[in-house]
């Protein structure tokens, strides 16, 4: 009984362990996938490349980009919503996403700026070039606004001394490089993280596990298919439809005779024809 006893809890222990490696892979890969979606989406959408950084609050160009960051965020996260990962509001979840706060400097209005953030939870980071995000996933209790927040910033683009997030004064995105320079020498980043307690939680209370998916990309070129006036491209003529042939007039029929009275010399039966016959009716 004692053998049997051992044995039963190493196979158990075994067997959950491997259920948990399972359940491990499997949210990876939702992850990557909900990631790469929402970077496909990331360089393609229209309103994703507005320029920001002279606009104010609830202009145009501010609502767009809104508005496209929110179908990113969609797109990157119906995946793994849809399969073994819940919302970040889920309580007493296996596993659930965390939120992000996308920043975004915007308004530059005589060398200060202004920071933008969605006021919706935000379960993935999509970052462009000088943005940052504050991952309240791994934040302290004081949240993204205290001291122990964990700020996400774009792998390239910091400000001059290297802060992470870039100073008020200093921002990453300046308003001296061009924003389609900013967009075609700087990746997108969209990035998703989910926080996944193990089944066997008794063995190890309190422990989470953290899996994230990263995927990085440039945004897809603006393809303007206007022809300008100096490209000398040449220009295929339209030719009249072909003339429809005149029709042949229809054949002249001769009548010939085939059987004709010897004494009288009268035709007794005759056929029509195209050709020449040596009889002629």
């Amino acid at each position: 009984m004692l053998e049997m006893a051992l044995v039963s809890v190493v196979f158990f222990l075994l067997i959950f362990s491997l259920l948990d490696l399972m359940r491990y892979i499997a949210i990876k890969a939702s992850l990557v996938r909900g990631a790469q979606a929402g970077l496909t989406l990331a360089q393609q959408i229209s309103g994703f490349e507005q320029d920001v950084r002279r606009q104010p609050l609830g202009s145009p160009p501010m609502n767009n980009l809104s508005t496209a960051r929110r179908s990113i965020i969609d797109a990157a996260t119906t995946g793994p919503l849809s399969f073994l990962i819940e919302p970040s509001t889920a309580v007493d979840s296996f596993a659930k996403l965390t939120n992000f706060e996308n920043q975004v400097p915007y308004g530059n209005v005589g060398a200060v700026w202004s920071t933008y953030r969605d006021p919706l939870d935000e379960m993935a980071a999509v970052i462009r070039p000088g943005e940052y995000a504050c991952d309240e996933g791994a934040s302290g209790p004081g949240g993204c606004g205290g001291g122990s927040a964990v700020f996400l910033c774009h792998p390239t683009k910091v400000d001059p001394n290297g802060n992470c997030p870039p100073t008020v004064a200093v921002p990453a995105v300046t308003s001296i490089e061009p924003w389609a320079s900013l967009l075609s020498e700087h990746v997108l980043m969209v990035k998703l993280r989910a926080e996944v307690k193990p089944l066997m939680s008794w063995a190890w209370p309190g422990q989470t596990w953290v899996v994230e998916s990263t995927e990085l990309g440039f945004r897809e070129p603006i393809r303007n298919s206007r022809i300008l006036p100096d490209m000398n491209i040449p220009v295929r003529p339209i030719l009249p439809p072909p003339p429809t042939p005149t029709a042949a007039p229809p054949p002249t029929l001769i009548c010939c005779c085939l059987n004709r009275n010897y004494f009288t010399g009268v035709c007794v039966s005759s056929t029509m024809q195209t050709t020449a016959c040596g009889d002629p009716c």
